[in-house]
């Protein structure tokens, strides 16, 4: 609501034997974007996540079921990689105190950086009339088709997402296209209004209306503090000429009523409770307003 920015991830959760589709809120903190307008960002061409992750999920994530590289990723993430993000931290000039969150994961989890990045790549359209399919098949194997007499072979560009895993030195840990079947990043995005690009908190557009109700409610507040409350003593030897008790209590119960007097040296004051505010209805002693 403040940011104006929703982000999350839907990705599958691989178990050893099962996999399920997973919904999770991304944190703004922890997200990048290149600038993009399109309201769809179909022209986000950089988007990435930072992961406070343990070793055991780190490695189910990137080792991918090889004991050699979970050993290797044991090794980078031993116990000289807070000295490595100091050395760094420190050649870079950044504040030791403050200039870490980005490299160093807290309570003893693994920091990496999830990048991904959309590519182009020549590749080469198969059409293979035998079976009706349609295919994309890297330049390489253009040799290997050729072979093959029910397929046609076309030469063209195709935009591919493709996903890097980093540790904070950066290493790189994996590196795989998208395997998803819409093959694009999978993170949903929505940033409001992204009206030629710009974007401000959703609460912005009841300012206006909560300001108006903020008036409302002091004006209440003033009547119910101004009106008079409870028993209020009148010497009865003071009541202005022209007006009737009935006249008095109307006034007494009016908001911003006022109560007009012919003071004497001798006739005691009203009571200093009654309201003084002048009222647009016609008052019962004259024809004014």
């Amino acid at each position: 609501l403040i940011s104006g920015c929703c982000v999350q991830r839907v990705d599958l959760e691989r178990q050893l034997c099962s996999s399920q589709v997973r919904v999770d809120n991304v944190d703004i903190n922890r997200f990048f974007v290149n600038s993009f307008t399109d309201p769809l960002g179909r022209d986000v061409e950089i988007v990435g996540q930072l992961h406070d992750l343990s070793p055991a999920q780190l490695m189910r994530r990137v080792a991918g079921g090889n004991r050699r590289k979970a050993a290797w990723l044991r090794n980078i993430y031993g116990e000289l990689i807070g000295e490595r993000v100091e050395q760094f931290t420190t050649s870079i000039g950044a504040d030791l105190a403050t200039g870490t969150d980005f490299w160093h994961a807290r309570d003893g989890k693994c920091r990496a950086i999830e990048v991904w990045t959309i590519e182009s790549r020549e590749v080469l359209v198969c059409h293979n009339r035998a079976t009706a399919q349609i295919t994309l098949e890297p330049t390489s194997a253009a040799r290997r088709l050729k072979s093959c007499p029910d397929v046609t072979v076309r030469w063209d560009i195709a935009t591919v997402w493709r996903c890097r895993w980093f540790s904070p030195m950066g290493d790189l840990l994996a590196s795989y296209d998208s395997p998803y079947g819409h093959r694009s990043h999978p993170f949903v995005l929505k940033m409001y209004p992204l009206t030629d690009g710009e974007v401000h908190s959703l609460v912005e557009d009841v300012i206006d209306q909560q300001k108006q109700v903020n008036r409302l409610i002091t004006l209440v507040d003033q009547v119910m503090a101004s009106s008079a409350k409870g028993v209020l003593l009148f010497p009865d030897n003071a009541l202005p000429d022209g007006l009737s008790w009935a006249d008095m209590r109307l006034i007494g119960v009016t908001a911003t009523a006022f109560c007009p007097t012919r003071p004497t040296p001798k006739a005691p004051s009203p009571s200093k409770s009654l309201p003084v505010t002048p009222t647009l209805a016609p008052c019962k002693w004259c024809s004014c307003k």
